[in-house]
């Protein structure tokens, strides 16, 4: 990958649009990157590594602080890089995430992080992948490269290098798994290891197995006993005796099954024996309880007729009983009748008082409207009287005489108006209306009262023919009066029920009579037995038959233990006998890639120290240049301390006094000379593992500043070597000695409002 235009906005320090055009600096060769201190010379490391790989190449700058504090609100942040690698031309854009002002209003907004790679033809370009995580990975296919591996080949960050210098032999190790991956080859050891422990645990559980089998072995010899209490075991021998001991064991087996078998079938014939005995004896005890019985049933079966007979006194009441429950209903009907009597006399009286009132008030208001309406005829008379005069014809009568008008003109004052009279008229209405209201009342309570008093004179006539008749019945059924039909009455169900009674004793009655004329039968006919003697000659055989079963099954369970026992000892020891053989070749294996060799190196530092040693010999070729062949790296041979295992500790071998010493030894300056050898050496060693990639940029960040002016000509001259060719090879510097040394330059130029960008070339 070789970086052609780079074009920033928004970006770190600078406020606006700036870009580099790195085609300015020639196909290849070394140029300088100057500015003051905190202009930005890194940032444009880290905005090519972003547009790469969504990332930034230092270790302390996050992805949240890239957009510059200088811009306005209107500027969007982005980074936009045109690259060529392997002949063709690629353009990525990528923006990170970030806040930014509203436009409008106030508050902020957050602008998703986004990306876009495209291929460039000439003037047309075709889109690849478009989306952070999608360029990301496309990026990673076409260079070959992970982030962490473009670091490591074309961005020697400011101090990161030298790390590596003075790392300890554990962290140089680390660094070195990261970069050439060598986990593989630590799983390797750790499964070779686990294998060897696991054949050695499998070996330990065989012995164990055996150990057990050998403690569940039970026999009565005193010569096998003490070859099984021996400290050390000789399974061997415990294998051929426990042989001699299952074939003697299997002898008393048959022997003793076949005595067992024997005493089984004198155990059955007696038990058989004793069974009838207990039977017959049980039969007779049956027959006995049975005879009790029979003899209690026969006894309430001589009373079952005078229950039959009170049984059949319950039918007639249940026949007479649908009479009688008519009459008492007739009753019922009665006694309800009189209630309602008594209620409707109540009613009757309330109403005639209701009535008398009602007529009072009419007649009152009756008077009262007559003696309004006089009144208003006179206040008529008067009000006709004051028009009337002397010789003029009366308008009522006609005469022109009027002997006493003054008496009338008094009479038109008397307070009443045909308001007063309409008023009137309407209460004398409704007290009418309500007398007669009053009076159809009493008049219907009246009529309802003499129907419910003939219906009860109805009624009681009726019950006197039912209670005349009820006695006839009484009679004809045999009750001696009411109360005696009462004490015989009883439900159909019930009736019912102890019937099925009487059936079932003497069903029961027959049943037990059959059964003992059975029992005795039997009885009679079979063979009579003492049963004691039979119990007694049965616990004995039954005692020597149990003993045999025991003794049967012991026999069984020491040959079944026997033959399990001699199972796994045959098993465990064929099993243990090819654990040792695996054991013997994986047990070596497993020392030697553990460290247990010549050289103390486990299998993932002998690899890494293949790799170290090639750095070596790489970052030498600088170093004795940069030194004027004084100095030279040298890996230790032993470690400082044997138990680590590691071997990666670095040495320098000082042609002056021909001796090696630590790096720490080493100035400021020869120390970044040697660090920096040491990181183009290790770059050339990852390029020739990274499956011929070619690394066609490279860029130093910082640490000129400790060489003096020999050294600094002895630094240029090796990067000038190694930008010869096809690479491009920038320097990160405010050292104002580079820029004598350096035509092409980058120029980072730092104010109050932001910095910017310039290239010269001389």
């Amino acid at each position: 990958m070789k970086p052609e235009y780079l074009e920033l906005c928004a970006w770190g320090p600078y406020k606006g649009r700036e870009s580099i055009d790195f085609n300015r600096m020639g196909r290849s060769g070394l140029f300088l990157i100057t500015g003051a201190t905190g202009a930005g010379k890194t940032t444009v490391f880290d905005a090519v590594c972003f547009a790469l790989y969504g990332c930034v190449s230092g270790g302390l700058r996050g992805l949240d602080s890239l957009r510059s504090g200088f811009a306005d609100k209107n500027s969007r942040t982005y980074v936009k890089l045109i690259f060529s690698h392997k002949g063709k031309r690629y353009l990525v854009e990528r923006s990170p995430r970030y806040d930014r002002p509203k436009l409008r209003g106030n508050g902020v907004t957050t602008e998703s992080e986004k990306g876009t790679l495209s291929f460039m033809d000439g003037s047309s370009e075709t889109l690849l992948a478009e989306g952070a995580s999608a360029v990301t990975e496309q990026i990673t296919e076409l260079l070959g490269l992970r982030f962490s591996q473009f670091k490591q080949l074309s961005m020697l960050a400011q101090g990161e290098f030298s790390q590596f210098l003075t790392a300890s032999s554990k962290e140089r190790t680390q660094i070195f798994r990261n970069i050439f991956e060598t986990r593989i080859y630590d799983s390797i050891q750790k499964y070779l290891s686990g294998r060897a422990k696991a054949l050695s645990r499998e070996i330990q559980e065989c012995r164990l197995r055996e150990e057990e089998a050998a403690a569940r072995i039970r026999t009565e010899d005193e010569g096998f006993i003490k070859l099984l209490q021996a400290e050390k075991k000789d399974y061997e021998r415990i294998s051929h005796c426990l042989k001699e001991e299952l074939e003697e064991l299997e002898r008393q087996k048959h022997k003793t099954a076949e005595l067992a078998e024997k005493m089984g079938r004198e155990r059955e014939k007696c038990l058989s024996r004793l069974e009838n005995a207990q039977e017959r004896k049980n039969k007779e005890e049956e027959a006995g309880r049975l005879k009790k019985t029979i003899e209690i049933l026969e006894e309430e079966a001589g009373r079952a007729g005078e229950k039959r007979s009170q049984i059949e006194k319950s039918r007639r009441a249940l026949e007479i009983r649908p009479f009688n429950e008519r009459l008492l209903s007739e009753k019922d009907r009665l006694n309800s009748t009189r209630k309602e009597i008594e209620k409707e006399r109540q009613i009757l009286t309330r109403r005639q008082e209701t009535f008398l009132e009602a007529l009072q008030k009419k007649k009152r208001l009756r008077d009262r409207l007559e003696e309004i309406r006089d009144i208003r005829k006179k206040q008529l008379i008067g009000i006709l009287a004051e028009g009337l005069e002397e010789g003029m014809p009366c308008p009522v009568c006609g005469s022109e005489r009027h002997p006493s008008p003054a008496y009338w003109k008094e009479q038109k004052d008397s307070g009443f108006t045909d308001a007063d009279l309409k008023a009137m008229e309407k209460q004398a209405q409704t007290a009418e209306s309500e007398e007669e209201e009053a009076h159809e009342a009493a008049a219907l309570s009246k009529g309802t009262l003499e129907r419910l008093e003939k219906q009860a004179s109805d009624d009681e006539k009726e019950i006197f023919r039912l209670e005349r008749i009820w006695k006839e019945k009484l009679e004809d059924a045999g009750f001696l009066g009411e109360e005696d039909y009462r004490a015989s009455f009883l439900s159909r169900a019930e009736i019912e029920r102890q019937e099925r009674e009487i059936r079932k004793k003497e069903d029961e009655l027959r049943e037990k009579k059959t059964l003992f004329r059975r029992l005795r039968q039997e009885i009679d006919t079979g063979e009579k037995e003492d049963d004691s003697v039979l119990q007694e000659k049965s616990e004995k055989i039954q005692g020597e038959y149990d003993r045999l079963t025991r003794e049967k099954e012991a026999i069984a369970v020491r040959l079944e233990a026997g033959k399990n026992s001699a199972e796994v000892l045959c098993a465990q020891r064929k099993k243990e006998r090819g654990l040792l053989e695996a054991y013997g070749i994986a047990g070596d294996v497993e020392r030697a890639v553990s460290g247990y060799n010549k050289k103390h190196l486990v299998f993932e530092q002998y690899v890494l120290s293949v790799y170290f040693e090639e750095i070596l010999e790489a970052a030498n070729k600088r170093f004795g240049r940069m030194s004027d062949g004084r100095y030279g790296f040298k890996r230790a041979e032993e470690a400082k301390d044997g138990r680590t295992k590691e071997g990666m500790e670095l040495l320098v071998l000082d042609a002056y006094t021909g001796k090696a010493r630590s790096v720490k030894t080493l100035s400021g300056g020869e120390s970044f000379k040697a660090a920096l050898s040491l990181a183009l050496g290790m770059a050339d060693v990852i390029q020739a593992y990274a499956g011929g990639i070619q690394v066609e940029t490279l860029f130093i960040d910082e640490g000129f500043g400790s060489l003096d002016s020999e050294s600094l000509d002895q630094a240029v001259n090796v990067l000038r070597s190694l930008a010869g060719g096809n690479r491009l090879v920038g320097i990160v510097s405010h050292v104002e000695e580079l820029k004598e040394r350096l035509e092409r330059r980058i120029i980072i130029e730092k104010s109050n409002t932001g910095s910017t960008i310039r290239t010269s070339v001389i």
